[in-house]
């Protein structure tokens, strides 16, 4: 028994011992490739394939990654110890890095650390989620050089601090891809930089990103063909050092061009000095700037267009159809070769800065809280004031459909009042309180406008004499005059609601109007109608028995036995049964006859 014992004993101590490097083995390995593991993340990365971080790892020293690899970070982080350098240098077809809570982070410690990934050469490069944070000396957590022209990189919820950029190309490309889906960004200088020659084929994508900045911009484009899409982008101010100029949400340069559709874009705070703070600026070497919404603010402006003509002689345009904007407008170079051409958005934060001679404006709509008559293109010939927000119209009566109570129109372009021109005010006294006022021409005239009421005939304006003065007259003003609209209520008739019947159409209750020989649901006549719409088409019969029961006719689907072919059934049937009880009876009698 002795014996069995300590061979069990010695058994299991041979098991025990086979085990443990297997179980050192897995405990010590820092990836897998493929699904094999491997005691570093280098040795996996050499594999190539799919890798997995199974630990958090520290990296001391440089990875190149010259296979195509999909890093798989799950919620372990890689802790960049490297210095004067980034722990990743790729030459591959594609590197795609995945995280879900992991990530990538430089220690305090580190203070010569460049980045994370450096992209030597790569067709396509990916992050997928992820944290990234730790500052560096003066570099990029990822940064593409010259052999990645051409490429595509896709950044897609990532999370990003840092105190100096994100992302940088680190060489002008030919031709580049970009696309940044949602995540945030916080940087100290900038996030994204970005230097491209092609601004035709070059997508940079910028979809649902939040980034903020120190300095600014968030994002800086030299080049390219830029799509913003509900971005928030917000520049603080509070860094020490750099140009002014760069303190801008986005930064537009080298004739790139942009698109924004929509999101906020903001460089305006209490850190900033004189000339800091844009929501877009393009740069005096050019660039080509369509806004289709969103919302603007800057310190110093709004939008931006500036041209350098000795150095580089390129336009520089913005083209703005829809958005809010808190800040000046500013193109004053006064080269000719920029502008900003606006035919919508509301505009506020405007100043002298904006309103002087030589600014290249060029306004066709928009609601504007100063007045920008001396830029509105030609034809808009009236400037409509509604209690501090400024607008333009061709015709005085457009301007009125827009005109609250106690509007104020005045006559531009060729028309413009004299220094101290005679006022109307037009009392409308249609029963709503409205009234406006209308600043006379430099001849001290007035066109006299057409103003309507429902259920009434306007006549004109009374000018005090009960002689009602005709619209589409031009009235001379020798002092300020109040005019009152002069009204007479139309004739209306009720016709009444009648109920169809099968025999006979209907009609809804509506009024009809001699004078205008129309149709109206409503009595106060708001409501036009055709005759057609008013009647109620003929009910179906009622039918019962054959016949409506309120009208009588009779039902042509109706069929009834007694009265039709259907009697030779009747009679069939009759005969059959008589038949049948004639058999019966004399079956019984014959049975009768033979128990007898």
């Amino acid at each position: 028994m002795k014996r069995v014992k300590w061979l069990s004993v010695l058994l299991s101590t041979v098991m025990i011992l086979a085990v443990i490097p297997t179980i050192v083995s897995a405990a010590g390995a820092e990836a897998s490739a493929d699904g094999v593991e491997y005691p570093t993340l280098q040795e996996a990365i050499a594999a190539g394939g799919n890798v997995k971080l199974l630990q958090n790892v520290t990296v001391n020293s440089i990875i190149t990654v010259d296979k195509s690899v999909t890093l798989d970070l799950g919620d372990y982080t890689i802790t960049n110890n490297v210095q004067k350098d980034r722990p990743f240098h790729v030459s591959a077809d594609s590197f795609t890095v995945n995280a879900d809570k992991g990530g990538m982070m430089i220690p305090q410690s580190n203070t010569d650390a460049y980045g994370f990934i450096k992209i030597n050469a790569v067709k396509n490069f990916t992050v997928n989620g992820g944290t990234y944070t730790g500052n560096t000396d003066n570099g990029a957590f990822f940064r593409l050089y010259e052999d990645a022209d051409g490429s595509t990189t896709v950044l897609n919820n990532v999370t990003a601090i840092t105190n100096t950029e994100v992302f940088n190309t680190g060489a002008t490309f030919n031709t580049i891809n970009v696309k940044v889906t949602g995540g945030t960004y916080q940087a100290g200088t900038r996030a994204f930089f970005i230097d491209v020659i092609d601004c035709e084929t070059s997508p940079l994508i910028f979809e649902g990103v939040t980034v903020t900045t120190n300095r600014g911009p968030c994002v800086d484009l030299s080049g390219g063909n830029s799509v913003f899409s509900d971005c928030s982008f917000t520049v603080t101010g509070d860094f020490e050092g750099g140009y002014s100029w760069s303190r801008a949400a986005i930064g537009l340069a080298f004739e790139g061009k942009a698109t924004i559709k929509s999101g906020t874009y903001k460089a305006k705070s209490d850190a900033m000095a004189a000339d800091e703070g844009y929501g877009v600026y393009i740069y005096t070497s050019g660039g080509t700037l369509t806004v289709e919404g969103g919302t603007f603010a800057g310190t110093t402006a709004a939008l931006r267009a500036s041209v350098d003509k000795n150095t580089y002689g390129s336009p520089s345009e913005i083209y703005v159809s829809d958005g809010k904007f808190d800040g000046d407008l500013l193109a004053t170079t006064k080269t000719g070769l920029e502008k900003i051409n606006i035919t919508g958005g509301e505009f506020t934060g405007i100043t002298e800065k904006t309103l002087a001679a030589r600014n290249e404006l060029a306004v066709s709509g928009g609601t504007f809280d100063s007045s920008v008559k001396d830029f509105v293109a030609d034809g808009l010939d009236f400037e409509l004031n509604n209690s501090g927000k400024y607008t333009y119209h061709v015709t005085m009566e457009e301007a009125l459909k827009q005109a609250d109570s106690g509007a104020v129109i005045t006559p531009i372009g060729n028309s413009e009042p004299a220094e101290h021109a005679f006022k109307a005010t037009l009392n409308y006294n249609d029963g709503t309180g409205t009234s406006i006022q209308i600043i006379a021409d430099a001849k001290g005239t007035i066109p006299l406008p057409s103003i309507r009421r429902s259920g009434y005939v306007f006549l004109g304006w009374d000018a005090g004499d009960g002689k009602p003065i005709a619209a589409g007259e031009v009235y001379q003003l020798t002092e300020d005059k109040t005019l009152t609209g002069a009204w007479r209520q139309l004739e209306k008739i009720k016709i009444d609601a009648v109920d169809a019947t099968c025999t006979q159409a209907g009609n809804i209750a509506y009024w009809y109007c001699p004078e205008l020989n129309a149709y109206f649901k409503d009595e106060a006549l708001t409501e036009k109608i055709s005759l057609e719409d008013t009647i109620i088409p003929v009910i179906a019969h009622s039918y019962k028995g054959g016949k409506c029961s309120v009208c009588g006719a009779a039902d042509p689907d109706y069929s009834n036995s007694s009265q039709t072919g259907d009697s030779r059934n009747l009679w069939l049937w009759t005969l059959l049964m008589t038949i049948s009880i004639g058999a019966g009876i004399a079956i019984t009698k014959n049975k009768k006859k033979a128990n007898r």
